[in-house]
C-alpha cells in the first residue's frame, strides 16, 4: 500500500538467477511520482508476482503490469515509462531467487510543541482517569503515523482519540488531533509508561513519558482529643499513619450530643494544615462526642476514636471571711467554689490554727482551736472536668484566748468577832439578840401610829 503522505515511489524488480551454471536473471528500475490525482496514488495497492517466467510489479486496477524482469535466460524485460519515465531495463542483475524492492519517499512532518510527559496525579485505584495529548502537525508535510505504543497501566482510547494512525493513513499538514490516553491504577503507589509515536516525525520516532499514582482513601486521624472549657472545647488530633498513597487535602469535623458521632451531620471542615479546632458556643453542663476525618482525592477516611467534653462554667473561689474561734471551744466553717465540674477537691497551701483540719471533699473546716492567734493561709480547690480547673484564694481565722473563769461569790462577816467564826453558841447569841432590837424597834413605831389617831 502507498502510505499517505508519500511522494515518490522507487522500485526495483529481480528475475531469478539459473539454478545452474550462475546466469543471472534481469532487472528493472525506475522512479515515480505519487500523487492524489497521478498514476501512483496515496492509499492505492501494488502487488508483486514471482513466478517461474519472472517478477511482475502490478496496480491495483486492471491493465498491464508495470514492470517485469524475467528469469535468467527469459525474454520480455517489460517497464511502463507513463509511470516510471526514467526506468533503466538491464538483462542481468538478477541474482538468487526472484524478488522486488520497493521504497517511498515521505517528506517529515513537524509537530509542534509535543509533550515530553504527561502526569495523570493521584487517582483511585481502579477508577480510569484520562488525559488529552495535542498533536500539532506543521504545513510542510502530513503526518503518517503507521504505529502507536503504549505500556504500563496505560491504555489509548481510540473512541475519543481524534489521530488517526496506520500505513495508509496521515494526518493533513497544517491540522491537529489529540490522543486520549487512559490511566487505570491497578494498585498504591507510582506507575510509569511510556506512549511511543512511529512515522515521518521529523527528528525520529518519539517517546512521551507517562506517570500517574493510585491511591485509596487515607486512614483516620489519631491521637484525638477535647479538653472543655467554659462553653467551649479545643480539638486537637494527629495526621493518619496512612494518607492512602497521596497527600491529605483537610478533615472534617462531626459532634453530636447524643453520643453518635460519627453519624452527625458535618460540623466543619479544615485545610490539610490544621490539626487543631476550637468548638465556641457551647451549652455548660452537656457532654458532647465529636469525631474527625481525612481528606485526600480518593474520599474521607474512617472517623476517628471519639473524644468527649463537657464545658462548664469558670470555677471560681470566692475569697470570704471566715468566722473566728476561741481557744478550746468547737470550730466549724465551709469553704464555698462556683463553676467548675462538681466534686472538688480541696487541699491548702500553709498550716491551719492548731487543732484544725480541712476535710479535701467538703472544704470544712473543723476541729478544736488550741492556741489563740492569728493564721493566713490559702486554700486551693480543683473540680472533675476532664481538664482540671484549679482556683485559689487566701482565708484568715482568728482564734481568741479563752474568757477568765467568774469569781466565787464573798461571804459577809455577821459581826467583827465573829468573821473567822465557825458559828458556835456566841453567833446564836447575837442573832437572838439582833431580832429582839428589831422586834422592840417595830412596837415603838406601832405605839406612836396609835397615840397620833388618838389626837
Amino acid at each position: 500500500i502507498v502510505p499517505a503522505g508519500a511522494t515518490a515511489m522507487s522500485v526495483t524488480v529481480y528475475g531469478a538467477s539459473a539454478p545452474v551454471g550462475g546466469a543471472q536473471g534481469a532487472s528493472v528500475t525506475g522512479s515515480a511520482a505519487v500523487a492524489p490525482t497521478g498514476l501512483v496514488q496515496p492509499g492505492s495497492s501494488l502487488s508483486v508476482r514471482i513466478d517461474a517466467i519472472g517478477t511482475t510489479l502490478t496496480p491495483d486496477r486492471p491493465g498491464l503490469p508495470w514492470m517485469f524482469a524475467p528469469v535468467a535466460g527469459g525474454t520480455g524485460t517489460f517497464v511502463d515509462r507513463l509511470v516510471f519515465p526514467t526506468a533503466q531495463l538491464a538483462d542481468t542483475g538478477g541474482l538468487g531467487p526472484g524478488r522486488a524492492v520497493v521504497t517511498f519517499t515521505v517528506p517529515a512532518a513537524t509537530i509542534g510543541d509535543l509533550a515530553t510527559a504527561v502526569d495523570f496525579g493521584v487517582g483511585p485505584v481502579g477508577r480510569p482517569a484520562t488525559r488529552n495529548l495535542p498533536i500539532t502537525v506543521g504545513a510542510e508535510a502530513p503526518l503518517g503515523l503507521t504505529a502507536v505504543g503504549v505500556d504500563g497501566p496505560f491504555t489509548i482510547d481510540t473512541k475519543s482519540s481524534t489521530c488517526v494512525t496506520g500505513p495508509n493513513t496521515n494526518v493533513p499538514a497544517g491540522s491537529a488531533c489529540t490522543f486520549a490516553i487512559v490511566f487505570t491504577p491497578t494498585e498504591r503507589g507510582p506507575a510509569t509508561g511510556t506512549l511511543t509515536l512511529t512515522g515521518n516525525i521529523a527528528g525520529g520516532n518519539r517517546a512521551i513519558a507517562l506517570t500517574g499514582t493510585g491511591s485509596t482513601k487515607p486512614g483516620a486521624p489519631t491521637s484525638l482529643s477535647a479538653t472543655a472549657g467554659q462553653g467551649r472545647a479545643v480539638l486537637t488530633w494527629m495526621p493518619p499513619a496512612d494518607t492512602g498513597a497521596s497527600p491529605v487535602t483537610g478533615y472534617r469535623i462531626r459532634r453530636a450530643s447524643d453520643g453518635a458521632a460519627a453519624d452527625a451531620p458535618s460540623l466543619t471542615t479544615l485545610g490539610a494544615e490544621s490539626l487543631t479546632y476550637t468548638d465556641e458556643s457551647l451549652e455548660n453542663d452537656t457532654t458532647y462526642t465529636y469525631v474527625v476525618i481525612a481528606i485526600n482525592v480518593v474520599g474521607e477516611s474512617d472517623p476517628s476514636t471519639p473524644a468527649d467534653a463537657t464545658p462548664a462554667a469558670a470555677l471560681v473561689l470566692p475569697a470570704a471571711a471566715l468566722p473566728a474561734g476561741v481557744v478550746g471551744r468547737p470550730y466549724n466553717a465551709t469553704l464555698t467554689a462556683q463553676g467548675g465540674t462538681a466534686p472538688y477537691h480541696w487541699i491548702t497551701d500553709e498550716p491551719l490554727p492548731d487543732g484544725l483540719t480541712l476535710d479535701p471533699a467538703t472544704g470544712t473546716l473543723s476541729g478544736t482551736p488550741s492556741a489563740p492567734g492569728q493564721t493566713r493561709f490559702t486554700a486551693t480547690v480543683s473540680d472533675s472536668a476532664q481538664a482540671k480547673h484549679e482556683s485559689k484564694a487566701s482565708f484568715v481565722i482568728t482564734v481568741a484566748a479563752p474568757p477568765p473563769p467568774p469569781a466565787e461569790p464573798v461571804k459577809a462577816a455577821l459581826t467583827p468577832d465573829a468573821a473567822n467564826s465557825d458559828g458556835g453558841p456566841d453567833v446564836s447569841m447575837w442573832l437572838w439578840g439582833m431580832l429582839g432590837l428589831v422586834g422592840l424597834i417595830g412596837v415603838v413605831v406601832a405605839v406612836r401610829r396609835l397615840r397620833a389617831r388618838r389626837v
